[in-house]
């Protein structure tokens, strides 16, 4: 039995296999003419089946599309507010199945499957029913179905929606469709994933993608615009706009933006720190001619990771889309890909979990511009921006840094595309170099090791001395980078380092373009740039006093020298009178205590490290420049000079 269970997990894997790289997108494409279009009917018919056309020329055996009228319901959301249309704007006035979770009748129902089997009776506002009558016109559902028995079990009830909502509330009904609008958090009801087949639910998860499509005329010119949104990780892509001046010409126009706003999925293998393995949706259906092909992922292509996890039910309870990561894809055979992993410092990368209820996968970036705003807000009060951290950008190759500059009073630096395409290197070539740079380093050091013996003997023949062999003097031959081993980007993906005052907070993966404002939560530094303030505020202070001392000592011994001792017993009262290095000590104690007070009592523990290396250089400061025996020295000095002089006015004549 167990070894019947292992080859039929290695046969559903296999299968699982097959199917994602020989099954084609399955494609929704919802269009919608503006109200302002002057076309006939037979021109709009015309112009959807050019696009028909020309998206199975270039998509090929990759995608199974269908071209729809968008719902009525949708469009004024769409030509309203199409660019910032998120999965939730879809179905905010649609139905949901609500139960309530007190009562022991429903406290097994958790499915739409359940419900349609358990419930007696659904109750429904009379403009619910309504609008359920006159979809199911249009749509007959089976009598024999989940939906077609939970419709058969309708029962009004007057005063609306939010009166059913309270009636649940309440415990006095079991069950009632409503609105998603009238939802509520209470913990006395429960929401069930409603299948009914007019529903986005039902529909992403039967589509792999989901376009938007509006056309319409402005200015003499026909002007088309197109959004993305995948239906398995329910991420809207930017919106693709473009226009021209020919109808003929707007299918062609259409299929182009279409190709713009598509963005291919790939699925995570294999991951670890710096490198993953990832397999190409779709990959074996595109032929080797065929390189244009938009569903191809290519080398230099640049991926960003979501996760998805799912409840028993097969609905997402996570859908996470991992910011400041991202995968480049360095070498492909048109199925299997290796990438490089870029994360934030301390980020897991692509690591992680993966299980039939857990799929990690990656879409491809589609910058839609050359530029966008990099915010730093303190992490888990997203309303506090940190101002004047510094913003570096490090070269991928030579790791030079340049100063990009300053975040303002919001938090914001605007942070541009490089001029030039950005160049990076395969994992497996950087680990070759890194060897090929140890063994260099290992060959020059013996060399030089050899030649160092050479002339210890000669000095010894000529009894000379020489210093002792110092490594770091040895000229480590550079090891040039072959330009045919990098892999040049499809997308400018920069390497930002964030610096708050002395510590670099953060090094963050970014890509100019793909939004307007990337925001990165970062621990509040607020406190430790105090403390480095008071730090440096001290050890002015240090300085000062140590310039002080040494000019008042070499006053007084210059009016010993001079005979001048009154004047230098003066100058004495005031050497004296300075901070020595216990005040000193003590006075630095009390500040840094100050300071970690007010670490633990705003919880921030991070900033500690940083903080105490602070402290412990300015306490080595005070030991190297305020132990030393100034003071005591120029005492001694100036009682030698009066006991002298003392000693020789009694011996005079």
């Amino acid at each position: 039995m167990a070894v019947w269970q292992f080859t039929l997990g290695l046969w559903a894997t296999a299968q699982e296999q097959a199917v994602w790289e020989y099954a084609p997108y399955r494609v929704q494409i919802w269009h919608a003419l503006e109200p302002n279009l002057n076309v006939t009917q037979q021109a709009s018919q015309r112009f959807l089946e050019d696009l028909e056309q020309e998206l199975r020329r270039v998509f090929k055996a990759t995608w199974r599309s269908h071209i729809q009228p968008m719902p009525e319901r949708l469009k004024p959301i769409v030509l309203r507010n199409q660019g910032g249309l998120t999965f939730d704007d879809l179905s905010r006035n649609e139905w949901v199945l609500v139960v309530a979770a007190g009562r022991s009748e429903t406290r097994s129902i958790r499915t739409f499957q359940a419900a349609a089997e358990s419930l007696s009776e659904v109750f429904v506002s009379p403009a619910t029913q309504a609008a359920m009558e006159s979809i199911q016109d249009q749509m007959p559902l089976d009598p024999n179905s989940s939906g077609g028995r939970i419709m058969s079990k309708l029962m009004v009830q007057p005063g609306g929606d939010q009166a059913i909502m309270q009636s649940l509330v309440s415990q006095e009904i079991l069950a009632a469709l409503v609105p998603r609008a009238y939802l509520s958090d209470d913990s006395n009801v429960r929401t069930i994933s409603t299948l009914l087949p007019w529903q986005t639910e039902v529909m992403l998860d039967n589509r792999d993608k989901l376009f938007l499509l509006v056309v319409g005329s402005r200015d003499d010119q026909f002007h088309a615009r197109v959004m993305e949104l995948d239906c398995t990780t329910r991420l809207a892509g930017p919106m693709v706009e473009g226009q021209i001046d020919q109808w003929s010409q707007v299918s062609r126009l259409t299929s182009r933006l279409i190709q713009q706003a598509f963005a291919p999925i790939a699925r995570i293998e294999e991951a670890d720190d710096s490198v993953a393995k990832l397999r190409h949706r779709a990959g074996g259906l595109i032929t080797p001619d065929d390189q244009g092909n938009p569903s191809r992922i290519r080398v230099g292509d640049l991926m960003q990771p979501v996760v998805r996890r799912d409840d028993q039910n097969g609905q997402p309870v996570l859908l996470q889309a991992l910011k400041f990561t991202y995968a480049a894809v360095t070498q492909s055979d048109g199925i299997t890909m290796s990438a490089n992993v870029y994360t934030y410092s301390g980020g897991p990368g692509l690591k992680g979990r993966q299980n039939p209820r857990t799929r990690r996968l990656l879409l491809r970036v589609r910058p839609v511009s050359d530029k966008s705003q990099l915010q730093i807000v303190v992490r888990g009060q997203r309303e506090r921006a940190q101002a004047g951290c510094a913003i570096y950008t490090k070269d991928w190759l030579s790791d030079q840094f340049q100063y990009l500059g300053r975040t303002d009073w919001s938090g914001q630096l605007p942070i541009a595309a490089p001029p030039v395409r950005v160049s990076v290197m395969p994992a497996s070539v950087k680990a070759e170099r890194a060897s090929q740079l140890r063994s260099a380093r290992e060959s020059a050091i013996q060399q030089a090791r050899s030649e160092y013996q050479q002339k210890l003997q000669q000095a010894e023949a000529q009894q000379k001395v020489l210093p002792p062999f110092d490594v770091s003097t040895v000229v480590v031959p550079e090891v040039p980078v072959d330009p045919a081993t990098l892999v040049t980007l499809n997308a400018p993906l920069l390497q930002i380092y964030v610096k708050s005052g002395d510590r670099v907070s953060a090094r963050l993966p970014f890509v100019p373009g793909l939004v307007g404002t990337e925001v990165a939560e970062l621990n509040d530094d607020s406190l430790q740039l105090q403390a480095e303030s008071m730090v440096r505020g001290f050890q002015g202070e240090i300085l000062d006093l140590v310039g002080q001392r040494n000019l008042l000592s070499a006053r007084v011994r210059l009016h010993i020298s001079q005979g001048q001792l009154d004047q230098a017993a003066k100058r004495m009262d005031q050497l004296r009178g300075l901070k020595d290095f216990n005040q000193m000590n003590d006075q630095l104690s009390l500040v840094q205590r100050n300071i970690l007070e007010r670490l633990d009592a705003g919880g921030v523990r991070s900033a500690q490290t940083q903080i105490d290396r602070m402290f412990k250089s300015t306490r080595d400061l005070l030991q190297k420049f305020l132990q030393d025996q100034i003071v005591t020295e120029t005492d001694d000095a100036l009682r030698q000079a009066v006991a002298a002089g003392a000693s020789g006015g009694s011996s005079g004549p």
